[in-house]
């Protein structure tokens, strides 16, 4: 891989945990900018940050409230973002900081992955890991390697059916994927394939339009969705892509739970993940534990994951299963795993675990199983 050139764009108060990230990325491989390394006294403080920006290969906004105030970081995501239109390609990688919510962000980038970090180790990892994933991606363009029948062509049924449907319009969504269902014999699995082709269509509009007929269509025709599918969605390298393959998922979890594919789940609820894909990914393991009961042990290995926001999403995971299914959860186990947050004290995973244990109190373990839990 070449050397990438990263320019660090953050609020002087938020420069503690900008330095952190810097050191991190710290290798040769890379190439870091951020003003106090590259700008000395009596320089062009204009001339020199505008050498940063037009050199540089990506941008890591730290997206706080401060930042998002201030003038200086507008002026330079503004900068980059011209640059992306330009040149045709992602350089602005945003991370959100205290809570910042995506709508906080600006408008051009609330589409964009973009996940919440804490201002660690934790978080720095997160940043570093997705900075190295897109510079290989950028230096060394393999591609996804699609078969044959996902690589787009143009379709003029399914550019008729895209027509139909807007931006957040789940109404025509539902209409258009019923539209699909009444073809399927016409067509049989020709027109799925050509529906799932136009994720990689160049027009925006029609590749977050097929996600939604695709996620609707899941309810319909869940057997459409076969192994080889959802991974091929889910190891794309486009996280709405991901975030679809997720959703998909958590449906199928509620009416057709032998259909999803457990190992795909797992990965894409990993806390490194965007939260359009962690979320539904989570909420598919919670839906499908009562199925295949094994599934929470996922959750509590993660408990002992080296990561505060691992533990804290399965923790957050273990008490929503809970407040609906008490029943499923083994108290003895959920013990073990307080005493071990007890002793690395990690507060907010232990306060939802010791929530769990509350709610379970009033339920009888292994109860889910007419004759026994094992």
């Amino acid at each position: 891989m070449e050397k990438g050139r990263v320019f660090v764009c953050h609020s002087t108060k938020d420069k503690a945990f900008a330095i952190l990230v810097v050191d991190a990325l710290k290798e040769p491989k890379m190439e870091t900018w951020i003003d106090h390394e590259w700008i000395f006294s009596g320089d062009d403080v204009f001339d020199k940050i505008g050498e940063g920006l037009s050199s540089m290969d990506i941008m890591i906004f730290l997206a706080s409230k401060d930042s998002l105030e201030s003038e200086w970081v507008k002026l330079e995501v503004k900068y980059a973002k011209l640059r992306e239109i330009a040149e045709k390609k992602v350089l602005v990688l945003p991370f959100r900081l205290y809570n910042v919510q995506i709508q906080d962000l600006p408008w051009f980038l609330q589409i964009r992955n973009a996940p919440s970090v804490t201002t660690d180790t934790d978080g720095a990892s997160i940043i570093i890991d997705r900075v190295r994933t897109v510079l290989e991606e950028r230096f060394n363009p393999n591609g996804l390697n699609l078969p044959e029948e996902l690589e787009f062509k143009k379709d003029p049924k399914i550019e008729e059916l895209l027509a139909s449907v807007k931006l957040a319009d789940w109404e025509a969504s539902k209409e258009a994927a019923i539209e699909m269902l009444m073809n399927k014999e016409k067509y049989g699995s020709d027109l799925f394939n050509s529906l799932l082709s136009y994720l990689n269509s160049p027009n925006e509009n029609q590749h977050w339009t097929t996600r939604q007929i695709l996620e609707c269509y899941s309810g319909l025709v869940p057997e459409a969705y076969n192994y080889t599918i959802l991974n091929q969605l889910g190891n794309n390298r486009d996280f709405s892509t991901r975030s679809t393959a997720a959703v998909i998922c958590y449906n199928l979890a509620h009416f057709a739970p032998h259909l999803v594919p457990v190992d795909l789940v797992v990965k894409l609820s990993r806390s490194d993940e965007d939260w359009y894909v962690k979320t539904p990914a989570i909420n598919a393991l919670k839906t499908l534990v009562r199925w295949r009961p094994t599934i929470l042990k996922v959750l509590f290995l993660r408990l002992k994951s080296k990561k505060s926001l691992e533990r804290e999403l399965a923790a957050n995971a273990i008490y929503d299963i809970s407040c609906e299914e008490p029943e499923i959860i083994n108290p003895e186990e959920l013990n073990k795993e307080i005493v071990f947050l007890e002793k690395i004290d990690d507060k907010v995973s232990l306060d939802l675990l010791s929530k769990a244990l509350s709610n379970m109190k009033a339920a009888k373990f292994g109860s889910q199983y007419k004759y026994g839990a094992f």
